[in-house]
């Protein structure tokens, strides 16, 4: 039997694409989340559609995907609080684009918080013309 997890979802766009369209568009939405780690590369409609109808509960936001891209990182089921995920920064370059993944845990002495979590990032892109490295940095210090 899987663990599946209902939560609050808020997508925001990253202050790294101020430029490009308005993910606060995207209003709450409960989802269910699967306990596994997902990296996600949307690039088409009928992506965002499957992307979508896996999580939300109603149609999905309109995304402009000749000019954008939508990266996505699920951080899967968390026993606690404190955990998240963050797609620090994309850098996009001639033969390949590096996504890095910050990902953060609650201190080893730190007192706990027992809920599950589900700790994810979106972030709207423009449009990624090379294959992604997706690196990931452990820690929120750095």
């Amino acid at each position: 039997m899987s663990a599946i997890s209902v939560i609050l979802v808020i997508f925001t766009a990253s202050d790294t694409y101020a430029s490009q369209p308005d993910l606060g568009a995207i209003q709450h939405r409960f989802v269910e989340m699967g306990v596994g780690v997902e990296r996600h590369h949307i690039n088409s409609e009928e992506q965002w559609r499957a992307f979508w109808a896996r999580f939300a509960m109603s149609d999905p936001p309109n995304i402009d995907f000749r000019n954008n891209d939508i990266l996505v990182v699920l951080g899967g089921t968390q026993g606690s609080g404190g955990y998240s995920i963050h797609i620090k920064d994309v850098d996009s370059r001639p033969h390949r684009t590096v996504v890095r993944l910050l990902v953060c845990h609650p201190p080893k002495d730190s007192t706990e918080v027992t809920e599950v979590t589900s700790p994810y990032d979106v972030v709207l892109a423009p449009k990624l013309a090379t294959p992604i490295d997706w690196i990931t940095i452990e820690g929120c210090n750095q």
